[in-house]
C-alpha cells in the first residue's frame, strides 16, 4: 500500500491540494477529525503539530489549538477517537497505530502493527470510530470503506461503496457518540453529516469553519 506520506512542514507536504488552509494561522493542514464519544467534542489534528477542540461548524469553539506532542518519527496519517473511553488512536504512514490522548498518542499503547492493505489502489483517507460498538471504520482512496478494529480493517465488514460525491476531496470523518451520525469533511471548508454509505443523509453540506 501506497500511504499518505504527511510531513509536519506545510511546504514538504505531498498532496497539498488535497487539505485545505486554515484560518487559524501556522497550523498547517488537517490530517485527521475525531469525535469524542463522551461530549461529542469535536478535535482537528493538524499536520502543523497541534490540535483544537470545538464543534463540526467551529473547530476552536471550546478549546484553542496546543500542541498535539506528534513522535518526531513517525508521520500521522488518521486519527481515530473511541466512543466508549474517549482513547484516541492515531495511524502512522508506516503502517503502525497508537492509543493514547490528544496530546500523548502513547499513554495508553505503544505502536502496534495496523494491519494496512497492501493493495496501491487503497490508500488510507479516514478512520472514525462509532460511539455504540467501537467499531472502527475506514475509507479509502479507491472510494471503499470498511468496519473492523484498530488492527484489522475487514473484520465486522470487508470493502463496500462509500459513495462519496466526486466534486469533492475527503479530508476526515467523525462519528458522534451520541448517535453515530457520520461526519464527512472535505478540503472545500464543508461538512455533511449522514451514514458510513450515504455522506448527506443526515444534513447536506454546510460550512465547516475550515
Amino acid at each position: 500500500m501506497k500511504y499518505k506520506q504527511i510531513l509536519f512542514a506545510a511546504a514538504t507536504l505531498v498532496a497539498t491540494a488535497a487539505f485545505p488552509k486554515l484560518s487559524v494561522a501556522d497550523t498547517g493542514n488537517v490530517v485527521g477529525i475525531g469525535i469524542a464519544g463522551s461530549n461529542d467534542y469535536t478535535y482537528y489534528f493538524y499536520t502543523g503539530g497541534q490540535v483544537s477542540s470545538g464543534t463540526t461548524d467551529d473547530p476552536e469553539r471550546h478549546r484553542q489549538t496546543y500542541s498535539a506532542n506528534y513522535p518526531p518519527q513517525k508521520s500521522v496519517i488518521a486519527v481515530g477517537i473511541a466512543g466508549s473511553n474517549d482513547h484516541v488512536y492515531y495511524w502512522y504512514a508506516d503502517g503502525t497505530v497508537s492509543s493514547g490522548t490528544t496530546n500523548n498518542a502513547t499513554r495508553y499503547r505503544d505502536y502496534y502493527p495496523g494491519n494496512l492493505p497492501e493493495d496501491e489502489d487503497k490508500d488510507l483517507i479516514a478512520v472514525a470510530i462509532a460511539g455504540s460498538n467501537d467499531h472502527v471504520y475506514y475509507w479509502w482512496s479507491d472510494g471503499t470503506v470498511s468496519s473492523g478494529t484498530t488492527d484489522n480493517p475487514v473484520l465486522h465488514r470487508n470493502y463496500y461503496e462509500s459513495n462519496q460525491p466526486e466534486n469533492k476531496s475527503l479530508i476526515g470523518v467523525g462519528i458522534a457518540g451520541s448517535n453515530d451520525h457520520v461526519y464527512y469533511f472535505y478540503s472545500d471548508g464543508t461538512v455533511s453529516a449522514g451514514t458510513t454509505d450515504n455522506p448527506t443523509k443526515h444534513r447536506t453540506y454546510y460550512n465547516s469553519g475550515l
